[in-house]
């Protein structure tokens, strides 16, 4: 059995950079204790910004909402399920690459659920917030592609933008670099 801090319509989260308390309406987001002492102990603490807010426990089954597309229902993943997702990929985001702090790493379908995706650990990566929150349900080929369509969008607009065209320039070292290894 798992826990959160909630008040019925927000979950506690940890932004560990700053070490403070966050909250969020999307239970995917929600921190995910393993005993109800320790989210008890943590209300205490934070007795002001959690003010309203209580301990629940977590059953995925109780948690699933039906996906009508797909078929597939949406859940809470358990601790084993989100540390064999973020151990899969080296706790690095699957769509940008930066390293994502386990408190705050997101799970992403990679074919979304309204896609037809599944739960299936091969179909989840690891992201962080700001990632899954701009891939949303789309699939990756269309998230590259909208990327590229901004970026182009930017470039006609501000063609005397010379920090752009450094980091431009900067990627395409990368790949030959990275082409170089592959070979």
């Amino acid at each position: 059995m798992q826990y959160v801090v909630t008040n019925g319509k927000k979950f506690y989260y940890p932004e560990v950079r700053t070490n403070k308390v966050c909250k969020t309406e999307n239970v995917d987001q929600a921190f995910l204790f393993s005993n109800e002492k320790t989210a008890k102990e943590l209300i205490k603490r934070a007795s002001k910004k959690l003010k309203g807010f209580h301990v629940e426990s977590i059953i995925c089954e109780a948690s699933e909402t039906l996906n009508p597309i797909s078929k597939e229902k949406r859940i809470l993943f358990s601790c084993e399920q989100r540390e064999a997702v973020y151990n899969k990929y080296e706790g690095h985001c699957g769509i940008c690459g930066r390293f994502v702090p386990y408190p705050t790493f997101t799970i992403d379908h990679i074919v979304p659920l309204s896609k037809g995706g599944t739960n299936e650990i091969s179909n989840l990566q690891c992201a962080c917030r700001s990632c899954n929150t701009l891939k949303q349900d789309i699939l990756s080929e269309d998230l590259n592609s909208k990327l590229l369509e901004i970026l182009t969008y930017y470039m006609r607009q501000h063609p005397k933008d010379h920090s752009i065209w450094k980091q431009i320039k900067k990627i395409h070292k990368e790949i030959k670099i990275v082409k170089k290894f592959k070979k």
